[in-house]
């Protein structure tokens, strides 16, 4: 079986796919986002199927060399054949570069040969894979070369790819609603200032009081919406982590999390910024702000420590409260996510989280990941 990926937005493009490759040996999906595609891919592998992505020169989510330089990186082994239509000579010298296994012009030639390409493809990395005396990394132009291996579910290069992938959708999405939906309550709130203007100008009536005191309330319920898509803006992703670095994104969920409960937060902070990429310094703020909302919402406690030092080569970021604790082997639904969600972020920075705790004693979650190599000045 041949598990056949369509990463493309066309609709038509993926059923016309589904009609060629009718095939038993086939089997057609098209994953709506990069990470869907991994998770597929991850899938896959495990089901011991041949894999092959088909992706459209240009994608909404993601351009074709993108997607390559991804795939190349997480899964060496899956070749990649770029769909195109004319005009597109530029992007395809980049995909090919980047390690493309082939291209393709869409059109009704496109449609009948797909089927045989797709074989010839596996054919030739199946050949490269039995012969015995080759051992290299990927190469670019169609060339995969060497032994071949996916990496493991789970590994640190594809949880990797997936935490930054899901910081890059919420990034996009807090765009989105910044410009878009913040445009519109602004344009809104215009008009209903201009509709008050007006109504001044009117000889009092009853009529004029109730437009009036109606047009009041829907300032305030703009004024509210704004406020609202300002906080999942911050939420999504917080212009002060990309602004001003962790330290100061850390400070800021502390004096958040104060507001909300009037829990004092007692921070111990290194002078200097971390070194880490930036994936990792997303994956250190994530998981600090998991744990300050389960504290919020769980723990009942009454004060935090929270301390982030380096030590040994190594970032260590430690909560403390003083609540009610918890029973570990007893967690469930969005408890149990959380947390699992927390150790894939530290493990796609080959970090380990560690959480003790017990009933009644209160809860320590602590966080250790390598630091960046530093470079001297």
């Amino acid at each position: 079986m041949v598990r056949v990926f369509y990463f493309t937005a066309n609709g038509e493009d993926v059923a016309r796919a589904a009609e060629v490759l009718t095939a038993p040996e086939f089997s057609v999906t098209s994953p709506p986002t990069l990470e869907q595609l991994l998770l597929d891919l991850t899938d896959a592998s495990a089901e011991q199927t041949q894999r092959m992505v088909l992706c459209a020169i240009e994608h909404p989510c993601m351009p074709s060399v993108r997607l390559i330089d991804t795939l190349r990186s997480c899964f060496p082994d899956v070749p990649v054949i770029v769909a195109l239509k004319a005009g597109h000579a530029p992007a395809l010298a980049e995909a090919l570069q980047q390690g493309a296994s082939g291209f393709a012009l869409v059109g009704e030639q496109y449609w009948t040969k797909l089927p045989d390409m797709i074989r010839e493809v596996l054919g030739k990395v199946s050949r490269r894979c039995t012969r015995p005396d080759i051992r290299g990394p990927a190469q670019p132009n169609g060339g995969i070369t060497g032994e071949f291996h996916a990496p493991p579910a789970g590994s640190n290069a594809l949880s990797k790819q997936l935490v930054r992938l899901r910081e890059e959708e919420s990034a996009r999405i807090a765009r989105e609603l910044h410009d878009e939906l913040g445009q519109a309550l602004t344009g809104l709130k215009l008009d209903v200032a201009w509709l008050q203007r007006r109504l001044d100008k009117l000889p009092q009536a009853p009529v004029v009081s109730e437009m009036r005191a109606r047009l009041e309330l829907m300032l305030k319920c703009i004024d509210g919406t704004v406020a609202i898509t300002r906080r999942i803006c911050t939420e999504l992703r917080p212009a002060i982590l990309d602004d001003l670095g962790l330290l100061a994104a850390i400070n800021w969920q502390a004096d958040e999390f104060k507001k909300r409960t009037n829990v004092p937060v007692e921070l111990s902070l290194p002078a200097a910024e971390p070194a880490l990429d930036p994936t990792c310094t997303t994956a250190v703020f994530r998981i600090f702000q998991e744990i300050m909302t389960n504290i919020a919402r769980h723990a009942n406690a009454s004060h935090v420590r929270v301390t982030l030092a380096e030590s040994d080569k190594h970032l260590q970021l430690e909560v403390r409260d003083n609540g009610r604790g918890f029973d570990q082997t007893a967690l469930a639904g969005r408890e149990a996510l959380g947390i699992l969600g927390m150790r894939e972020r530290a493990r796609a920075c080959e970090g380990v989280l560690t959480i003790q705790t017990a009933p009644g004693q209160g809860t320590m979650v602590q966080l250790r990941i390598p630091l960046a190599h530093r470079p001297h000045s």
